[in-house]
């Protein structure tokens, strides 16, 4: 527990929101976070593309977290088994998706989270598309939307939501075929 430091990090182009966690490794790319959505709540990882974050900070805020964990001796995750950091985004989701079968990521836009697992990939241009899992566990196979690995932020794994997610996934494929499609077919360029 005396490794527990918890930042803060300010996203480019975000204005509202920031992504908070506890410090577990980081190197020139990326910083991976026990990930703290909410106040006082650890729920699995998140990294962040260093080139994407405007400002790192540790405040009252942060230091009262650290505080309440230490006094309630929570459990602090490890570094998931396995774990090396990528050098792209794509190679950080493909890492991810064999692991823990989905993902989630944000890109430019704070509000919006993108939950799946790769489709098609475009190495040379850094450009990707997904099978989108919703929330009821159906995956949109034909989800085609592009997304370019350089707009990255965040990517979320092994989270609460993600596990619960997964786990309609694969009772929903029980007699019945793996991938639900949808009606979406208009490719849809993020940039």
């Amino acid at each position: 527990m005396n490794d527990l430091i918890i930042y803060s990090f300010e996203i480019q182009n975000w204005d509202e929101r920031w992504e908070t966690g506890i410090l577990l490794q980081e190197n020139e790319n990326w910083v991976l976070l026990a990930n703290i959505p909410t106040e006082y709540i650890i729920d699995g990882y998140k990294l962040i593309a260093k080139e994407h974050i405007s400002y790192k900070y540790r405040e009252d805020n942060e230091k009262s977290h650290e505080k309440f964990f230490k006094l309630k001796n929570i459990h602090i995750p490890r570094l998931p088994q396995g774990f090396v950091f990528q050098p792209t985004a794509i190679q950080m989701l493909s890492w991810i998706e064999q692991r823990y079968s989905f993902f989630e990521f944000k890109d430019y836009d704070e509000y919006e989270g993108f939950v799946g697992r790769l489709k098609t990939i475009q190495h040379p241009e850094g450009i990707f598309t997904i099978d989108y899992l919703f929330n009821d566990g159906t995956l949109d196979t034909e989800y085609e939307t592009e997304f370019f690995q350089d707009e990255v932020s965040v990517i979320y794994f092994d989270t609460y939501y993600l596990r619960a997610v997964t786990f309609l996934y694969q009772e929903n494929s029980k007699g019945k075929p793996a991938e639900i499609t949808s009606l979406k077919k208009k490719r849809i360029n993020r940039k």
